[in-house]
Formats: C-alpha cells, structure tokens, sequence
C-alpha cells in the first residue's frame, strides 16, 4: 500500500470572465487492481463481512485497519483547507439494501453521509463522498474539527473486496500565482523572488502589480507561464539605480547569462504608472505566445542590449504611434560580446523595430558605431507580420569603415645584394607572412664585410638573378621606403625627401632597385652610398589600396544584410525592409506590402476589429468565436497548464 502525492490544475468555466480556479491534490491511498491482499481487522483478508469497517482511529470499542494511510491531524487539515472527494472501487454482494453503498462516517457523535455509487462492470462498483457534508451534518451536532476522533467507511455488502482507494482535496485559490503548482503567492512580484534556478511560475488569474526584477549577481533562469492570463504593471516600476521605469527588468551577471521564458499571456501596464519601457532585457529572452501591449508612455515595449532574444509561437508587439515595438541595440563594455533578435512568430510587430547601440561603458570610451554594430549585433526575421518600419538609428555607409585590405595568400619580399658578374647570387635576407598593408623591416648583418657589389634590390619572394616572381600582394600597390640604414648611417632620399614610392606590377611582381650600377633607371640611389656593406637595415610600408565608393557599398550592404538577416515576413509598404534585402530578393503584393519567403499568419485573427463577442468556453474540447455575424467553433490550444491559452477554459485530458 501507498501513498502518492500528485498536483494537477483544473479550471471549471462557462465563460472566460466567469473563470475560476480549481486546485486539486490527488492521494492515492490503496491500490490493488486484482483485489487479491487487504489487511482487515481480523488480518490479512481479501473481504469483509457487512457492517465491518476501515478507517482511521477506533469504533465501539474496535480497532479500525488504517487502509486510509492518514493519520487524524491530516484529516483535520482536509476539513480546514477545504474539504475533499473519497472515492472507492469495489465489489462484494448486496446486503439489507437495495441500492449498493458505502458508509462515511465520523464517530463521537456519530454522523453520516452516503457515498454515491456507480456501476463499472464486470462487478464493480466505484463510490464517491463528500468529505464536506459529512463535516456539515457532524457540526451540526455542535461539535468542532478539533473533535474528531475517528473516520470511519462501513460496507453495505458481504464478501467485500477493495480495489483502490483516494482522496481528493479541493480548494478554490486565494492565491493568485504559484510556483511548480506547488508553492501559492499572492503577487508575482513574490513568487519571482522565491523561484529557484529553474522553477516555473504560473499566473492563475490576471493580475495587477509592481514591476519584476533579476539584478546582478543574484540571476537565475525561471519561466513564467500566464496561463492565457494578463499581467499589468500598475506602479513601482524596476530598473537600474536611477532609471526605474521598466515593467521588467531582467539582467545577466558578471558569469552567468540567465534563460528567461514568458509564454501563453499578456504584459502590458497602464498610463501613468511610471512604465516607459514595458522590458528591459540582458538576458536570453524567449517570449512563445506572448502578447507586449505598450500605452503612450511606453517608449519602448521591448529592448535588447544583450543575449539571445526569440519571439517565436504566436507572440505579437505592439506599441502606441512614435514610439518603438523592440530595438536590437549593442552596448560596449560588459555587453560587448553582442545582442541578437529571433523573430519567428505568426503575430503582428506593431511599431518600429529600431537598430541602435548604446555606449555602456561611459566615461571617455567612444560610443559604438555602425562597424561595431554589422559585427556584433544581429536580427533575424524568419516570419513575422511588420506594421512599421525597420529604423537604422546606428548610422550608414558614410559612417562605416571598410574592412582592412588582405591578400589572398601570404607573401614574401627578398633582399638581394649582388653584382653583375654573380647575378644568379640567392637572397641574403627576407620578410615572409606578409598577409597585408603594414610596416616592415628588412636588415642584413654579413659575416664579414661585403667591399664588392653592384646592387640593392627587393623582390618579390622566389625571385633569382633576373627573373622576378609573382606574389598574391595586389597589382597598384605602393611600397613606401621610408627609410635606409648602411653601416647604421641613414642614406638621405635624392632632393631630400621623405620617402621613395614603389608601384607594384603586374601579378604582384615587386623588383624596388635601391642601388643600381648601370644607372637603367627606376632605383632610389644613382651613386652608391658606400663602397662597402658591414649592416643594411631598410624600412618600407605597404599601403593599402583605396576602394571604390562602389566596393564600399557593396561590402556594406553585404554585411548590413548578413546582420539583418530577413527570411519571411509581411512588411508595411514604407517599412524601408528592402534596404536590408538583396535586390529582387521580394515580392510586392497589391497593397505595396513587401512579401519575403514562405509566411504562415494565424488562420483566426482573434484581434480582428470585426469580431463582435469574446471567446466563449463550449465545453472541455471546443471554444467559439464569433466573426463578421458567424459562429465558428475551435479546439482549444493546449499550452501544458491544462488551460486553453484563447478562452482560458479547463482542456479535457
């Protein structure tokens, strides 16, 4: 024998405004599906004799076998939290009645209720009680909870044989929200605070209240499920030191970034209250069938400056004219690893999604630009329905630097010290992994001191004697040799320049003569510096090609649609979201509305303006809308609370 404790949550309504909520504690507390053992009073027997009982405590005198597994303190604690159901299965043969029953009675004084019963088949029988009338007809003999001495269960039959046994406690909640269905609080404010890493927390109702806050270092990762129910901020709102105006204010810690889900419900808060911004997110957000309504005060409904948001389900944003439905926006310092946004909802963004950064970091550090943005900030629209626009307040291509030129592979320049009768001499010093423009040296110290040469040549690696080698550093570069040492002594440039400009040629081949005896033209020295050479040292620049104002576009908007990746959605016609898409990348449909991949939209509107009534509870599988004068009939949408999340009635198992 057993007993399990299980918690489920049922909802009994005819309409969604006439909810209300029903928490029920199952006890199992016997269980013999083949009615084979049963401890009785004379001891082990599988039935029981007419007017043989079983119960907690004694009666006339007779010990009563404990098959309900409670003591009297729980029996007392029933009655005080609102009484239960005890439900019995099974058979036996009819005995001085013509209707089968079982006796539920307390003793001293005595009084009884009958339970009801129904026939199963197969000769068994499953009976019900009231555990609250039975507590109605005892008190009315004057007697207190505080009295009960005993709870007994009398068989009307012979031959009698138990199957199960349970009870089931019922209790309408005061409390409006719970953790794990297990732990009740009156405001979520409350239960946001008592969660552990890890619990849920479910509104049962719609609530009023202050605003919820997870501050540094104390984070944790929690989901709240609002059960189809609404939350409104009314005051207090949360936030920073100073900047308390956000319904919710969810941070990260210095090592942890919490995962935060809302889902199955409405946030939003009234005017007035204080709330300019409905969340403040830092964390890995998830909002699954989620509906954020912002007021006129509402500047931001939602703002990302950190973690991984999604919006996924049937999830919908909506802000009031001018201000903003979400921002994705990338703060430096501690939130300079980056912020994204998943859109992949089959709801409708009312308002403005607005790109923007945000110099966390203060003080003297620069504000972050739009190069810092296309590397570290990112949205992603896989399906969505935009009434407004996409707003690039972080800046364009005017703003933006181009990446650093690169050469394909890397390269490599040798020095050559030769003369003419030993022109197939190798390289005596090189610079190699050149993978850029920057600033390179190239120095020679020989073994002993070299009295006879010719010339001072660069070239590209894997030259020799004549012939000069391609490399992967680009054709118009310029090599710029700012300076030459022999002997340490720095050789001054003809007509006292600052520095000599090399072009490099075609496929790279790089042949910079700094000496040359024949005079041929092209080197930096027509006389030699010195007749001999104990050291060379030689400084010189890549410089970095310029790009074309077209190559910068290009690369900008290549980046820009990478960071703002769209892959599916409807969007407003002014909602600028082909300045994100490749070109012909879209469709426009009659309206001007641009259409990007495959969309799913909700098959029922259930904001539609042409809807006449609320959402009616048919029964446990169906609720009703009615639409433009027709009634129309769908199954519930089940979110795991046992909840329907449209019309909030309790869904058949």
């Amino acid at each position: 024998m057993k007993k399990v404790l299980a918690i489920v949550l049922s909802v009994a309504m005819l309409l969604s405004v006439l909810s209300v909520n029903v928490f029920a504690t199952e006890i199992e507390l016997f269980n013999d599906p083949d009615g084979e053992t049963f401890i009785g009073m004379a001891g082990n027997e599988t039935s029981f004799n007419p007017w043989d009982f079983f119960g907690v405590g004694g009666f006339w005198g007779r010990g009563a076998a404990n098959v309900l597994n409670i003591t009297i303190d729980e029996v007392k604690q029933i009655a005080e939290e609102g009484g239960a159901t005890f439900t019995y299965v099974f058979s036996g043969e009819q005995f001085g009645s013509d209707i089968p029953s079982l006796v539920f009675e307390f003793s001293e004084p005595q009084a009884k209720a009958l339970f009801q019963v129904t026939d199963l088949g197969d000769g068994k029988y499953e009976a019900t009680a009231s555990f609250d009338e039975l507590v109605a007809a005892w008190e009315a003999n004057g007697k207190t909870i505080d009295d009960i001495g005993n709870l007994l269960v009398q068989p009307s039959y012979s031959n009698f044989k138990l199957y199960s046994a349970t009870i089931t406690t019922a209790t309408t909640a005061a409390s409006k929200v719970s953790i794990n269905k297990e732990e009740f609080f009156d405001t979520l404010v409350e239960a946001v605070a008592a969660a552990k890493d890890g619990d849920t927390i479910y509104l049962l109702e719609d609530m009023e209240g202050a605003g919820i806050g997870i501050f540094a270092p104390d984070v944790k990762d929690f989901t709240i499920d609002f059960g189809g129910n609404t939350y409104t901020c009314v005051g207090s709102p949360v936030g920073s030191s100073g900047t308390e105006s956000q319904a919710f204010h969810l941070e990260k810690s210095a090592d942890k970034t919490p995962n935060v889900k809302l889902q199955n419900g409405t946030l939003t808060a009234t005017t007035g209250s204080g709330v300019y911004m409905l969340i403040q997110n830092y964390c890995n957000l998830t909002l699954t069938n989620m509906n954020l309504i912002g007021t006129t005060d509402t500047q931001y409904v939602l703002s990302n400056n950190f973690g991984n948001t999604v919006i996924d389900g049937n999830t919908s944003i909506t802000a009031t004219a001018g201000n903003v439905a979400f921002d994705v926006c990338y703060a430096n310092g501690s939130y300079a690893d980056g912020v994204s946004v998943t859109l992949d909802t089959t709801g409708t963004i009312t308002g403005d999604i607005e790109l923007g950064v945000w110099n966390a970091a203060g003080g003297t550090n620069p504000k972050p630009d739009i190069n810092d943005y296309l590397k570290k900030a990112n949205l992603i629209i896989n399906n969505v329905k935009l009434e407004g626009k996409i707003k690039n307040s972080v800046g364009d291509v005017v703003n933006y630097k181009p990446d650093p030129e690169t050469y394909e592979s890397e390269a490599g320049l040798e020095l050559f010290i030769s003369t003419m009768d030993k022109q197939q001499a190798p390289a005596v010093a090189s610079v190699t992994g050149i993978t850029g423009p920057d600033e390179y040296t190239i120095s020679y110290t020989p073994d002993e001191t070299i009295t006879s040469y010719d010339w001072i040549m660069l070239k590209s690696e894997g030259s020799a004697g004549t012939s000069v080698a391609g490399s992967p550093i680009p054709a118009g570069t310029v090599i710029r040799t700012s300076e030459v040492k022999i002997n340490g002594d720095v050789i001054p440039f003809p007509n006292e320049a600052e520095y000599v400009d090399y072009t490099v040629g075609a496929n790279g081949a790089i042949e910079l003569k700094y000496y040359f005896s024949l005079n041929w033209g092209g080197e930096v020295f027509v006389n030699k510096p010195s007749e001999t050479i104990e050291s060379i040292e030689i400084t010189f620049e890549l410089l970095e090609n310029q790009k074309t104002e077209e190559e910068i576009k290009a690369e900008y908007n290549k980046k820009l649609q990478s960071a703002i990746d769209i892959n599916g959605g409807i969007f407003a016609a002014d909602s600028n979201v082909n300045d994100y898409l490749p070109e012909g990348e879209y469709e426009t449909d009659e309206d001007g509305n641009i259409i990007v991949g495959e969309v799913q939209l909700p098959s029922v509107n259930k904001n539609n303006s042409d809807r006449i009534t609320g959402c009616i509870y048919l029964n446990e599988k169906y609720h009703a809308l009615i639409v433009n004068g027709r009634f129309i009939v769908y199954p519930h949408v089940d979110n795991g609370t046992g909840f329907c999340t449209a019309c909030k009635g309790a869904i058949n198992k």
